[in-house]
């Protein structure tokens, strides 16, 4: 029961028409995912998004195509353009995004992986399996039972097999990486936030005044010239 509450993908055809909906696409056994941008871009930027979104509809990323990146944003199993696909797992969705890392066109620059709310969980795996320079967690989270437990506290910490245990993970991290999370965020407190900070060795947090969790990366937004001083100095 609860992993239907975690993966909420959205229907498919209501993303049909959105913006991104006709970008190029990488298309793997297990994954799909979009790209923006040309392969000759100074950087590259992997985008994990969150819950109940989908590829198509993130139009918080094309300020970042102007700022010196291509972006690629692989989809989750069973959301958007991978509908066709079993439903998702914490398993299969790291081996969809995995088999996208792998499927990339070279990289000569910085690959920067970037990840939010779910994704955040996601990108930290990546990391910890070795991929990307730079690593960036939008609105955070401890993990799926520690949501659990703050949310309904009187969740028992076994319920979820889908455990997204980004604290738990944090300390093998190597890359540097840079924390953000909306000063109004309703659904994730900042202790998860600082949580998780202090547990990846080389680390940097930021707040975003006046955004909270689902808009935080609406355009215009901070976040664009935050990841882009992060990463380009």
């Amino acid at each position: 029961m609860l992993r239907r509450l975690i993966f909420l993908p959205p229907p498919p055809e209501a993303a049909a028409q959105a913006p991104l909906a006709g970008s190029p696409t990488i298309t793997t056994a297990t994954g799909r995912a979009l790209v923006l941008g040309a392969d000759t871009a100074p950087a590259t930027m992997v985008f994990l998004h969150g819950n109940a979104e989908d590829a198509r509809e993130l139009i918080g990323l094309i300020p970042f195509l102007r700022a010196g990146f291509r972006v690629v944003i692989p989809e989750y199993p069973g959301y958007g353009i991978a509908a066709d696909l079993p439903r998702p797992t914490e398993r299969s969705v790291y081996t969809a995004v995995e088999e996208i890392l792998n499927h990339m066109a070279p990289v000569t620059g910085p690959l920067v992986i970037v990840g939010h709310s779910l994704g955040s969980a996601v990108a930290t795996e990546m990391a910890v399996r070795g991929h990307g320079t730079h690593l960036v967690l939008t609105a955070p989270f401890t993990s799926v039972n520690g949501i659990a437990r703050t949310v309904f506290r009187f969740t028992p910490a076994w319920i979820s097999r889908d455990r997204f245990d980004t604290l738990g993970k944090a300390h093998r991290v190597t890359q540097p990486a840079l924390l953000i999370r909306g000063a109004q965020d309703e659904m994730l407190p900042q202790s998860m936030t600082d949580a998780v900070a202090q547990r990846i060795p080389n680390s940097q947090t930021a707040s975003v005044a006046g955004r909270g969790h689902n808009d935080l990366w609406s355009p215009p937004s901070p976040v664009t010239e935050l990841i882009t001083r992060f990463v380009f100095g």
